[in-house]
């Protein structure tokens, strides 16, 4: 049996393998409109993004946001633009499209979980923080440097009350 942990990111390479070919059988029809293929594919980037960038969280986040919406932009163009025709490229495209919307949700979990993993190694905030981006900054205080406040007397500066009106 083929040992599979020494391979960097295994688990995430079997999700884009996994994508790949659903999204590539399910646009063999024409039913399919370029959105479907242009959000399919957005996911597909993203998916390799996270792979190469294996120490940052912010990748699999986003495959997380865009598989998540991708579920309801599937439903919605399934229900639009289900082929008509009785042709059997086109039956099979569209039941591949409705097999990766069912397999979406469970996959968008299992990359939830892979976020988690990292975010552990990593050390950053996981899903909690989707939209909150890094927080490598922290407030830097600009009056403890200040020094003390100086006396408000009239030191030697001009002094408004002696001021003649122009």
């Amino acid at each position: 049996m083929a040992d599979f942990s020494n391979i960097p990111n295994f688990h995430l390479k079997i999700v884009f393998v996994a994508h790949f070919m659903l999204i590539s059988l399910s646009c063999m029809g024409e039913w399919a409109p370029s959105s479907y293929l242009f959000y399919n594919f957005v996911l597909i980037i993203t998916l390799l993004w996270s792979i190469h960038r294996h120490e940052s969280d912010e990748p699999i986040q986003m495959c997380i946001f865009i598989n998540g919406m991708s579920v309801m932009l599937d439903i919605l163009i399934l229900a639009m633009c289900f082929p008509d025709s009785h042709a059997g490229r086109e039956r099979f495209s569209a039941a591949l499209a409705i097999i990766h919307v069912i397999l979406r949700p469970f996959s968008t979990l299992f990359l939830a979980k892979l976020l988690q993993e990292r975010s552990e190694i990593t050390g950053s905030g996981g899903i909690g923080n989707l939209f909150s981006g890094p927080r490598s900054r922290t407030y830097e205080d600009m009056d403890k440097n200040a020094g003390p406040p100086l006396p408000t007397g009239n030191q030697g500066g001009y002094d408004f009350t002696t001021a003649e009106q122009i």
